[in-house]
Parts: structure tokens; C-alpha cells; sequence
């Protein structure tokens, strides 16, 4: 059996991270391994369900839509655009 001073074996690890209430035993179980089979208990506090709604993205629709062409470009519309009504753009004009 191997100890933390020798390399012939890896230690069977638990770790448990903000539970107050948690236990873990070894249920001296090998299964034909060197490793025993530990069992962890964790108490259920009755965590809250999170509300909030999930949107379910449908990507192969999302790239048919992308890869449509979109049309003409106006200058109003198209931010990029240096042509056109400088009254009509949407991007802020610069001071002289």
C-alpha cells in the first residue's frame, strides 16, 4: 500500500466546497482496482430554483438567415455609408 512519501499509488480524493452539511465514507469496495470507492453524502437544503426564463437559440436557422442576402444599402440605413444626407446619418457629426 502506497503512502503521501511514495509514488506508487494516487490518493482517493473528496472535496467538497461551501456545504455545511456533508459526510463521505470508504466503502472499502476495490472492484480490482487500487483505488476504494467513496461515498459522499451532501444534504439537500431545498435550493432555490432560479426564474429566470432560457432562450433556446436555433443556430441552423440563425446561419440560413445570416446567409440571405440583405438587400440594398441606403446610406440612412447603413452606418458604414460616407455618402449620402449628412442630416440623415446615424452617426454623430464632428465638431470643425
Amino acid at each position: 500500500m502506497g503512502y503521501s512519501v511514495t509514488r506508487d499509488t494516487c490518493p482517493d480524493l473528496t472535496l467538497a466546497h461551501g456545504l455545511s452539511n456533508h459526510r463521505w465514507s470508504n466503502l472499502g469496495e476495490k472492484l480490482g482496482s487500487d483505488h476504494s470507492i467513496l461515498l459522499t453524502e451532501i444534504a439537500d437544503f431545498g435550493f432555490k430554483v432560479s426564474n429566470r426564463s432560457v432562450a433556446i437559440i436555433d443556430w441552423v436557422a440563425f446561419r440560413k438567415r445570416r446567409a440571405q442576402p440583405r438587400g440594398d444599402s441606403s446610406p440612412a440605413t447603413d452606418p458604414t455609408s460616407t455618402t449620402g444626407d449628412p442630416a440623415q446619418s446615424p452617426l454623430p457629426s464632428l465638431p470643425e
